[in-house]
């Protein structure tokens, strides 16, 4: 973890943005430094043990395509005695960057793409087309339910949907999952 905080030192800020050379060089230090990799998590135990990485990074891997259940996750590192505030947070954050990942690319429109990368069929992302022309963006509310939540993100950015009220709406989504699943923690 030095290593990274003396690579974040020597960042500077042209013009207002960072250099995108130096900003790889330090998420690969970081990477590194964690000597950690995605294909080498075997078990969600890994994510726990990287503490709130791994809640991150399983979050946002459980809000794409792939099939992954952030809950567990979420739960273990509650049982571990992490601040639950903190868990919520950091999901909810992981998870919305997560869904918006998935509405970027149903933006891009390529359906190429979605069909043979994302292994989302056409008629999928076609069957809430009526759905969204009827309620807009206010179905990204719905994006944390499982099996449809992704297919869901995927057809809002197809059909266009407005961002800001996307983001909004979805990461007040996925928040109200992640109080309720603290909340049942908690009861127990």
């Amino acid at each position: 973890m030095v290593c990274f905080v003396d690579k974040v030192s020597e960042v500077k800020v042209k013009r207002g943005k960072f250099k995108v050379r130096k900003c790889t060089q330090i998420f690969g230090v970081l990477i590194s430094s964690l000597n950690f990799n995605l294909y080498t998590c075997n078990s969600l135990m890994d994510y726990i043990e990287l503490g709130y990485l791994g809640l991150f990074l399983a979050t946002f891997l459980a809000a794409t395509i792939i099939p992954f259940s952030s809950e567990v996750v979420l739960v273990g590192m509650l049982a571990a005695g992490f601040d639950s505030a903190g868990v919520v947070v950091i999901a909810t954050i992981g998870n919305t960057m997560g869904g918006m990942s998935s509405f970027y690319l149903g933006y891009l429109g390529k359906w190429e793409w979605i069909e043979n990368k994302l292994k989302v069929p056409r008629e999928k992302v076609l069957r809430f087309k009526s759905w969204i022309d009827k309620y807009g963006s206010f179905t990204a509310f719905f994006c944390w339910l499982p099996f449809i939540g992704d297919i869901l993100a995927i057809a809002l950015g197809v059909f266009r949907a407005k961002v800001w009220l996307v983001l909004i709406l979805m990461f007040l989504g996925k928040l109200l999952r992640y109080l309720v699943v603290v909340w049942g923690w908690e009861m127990v």
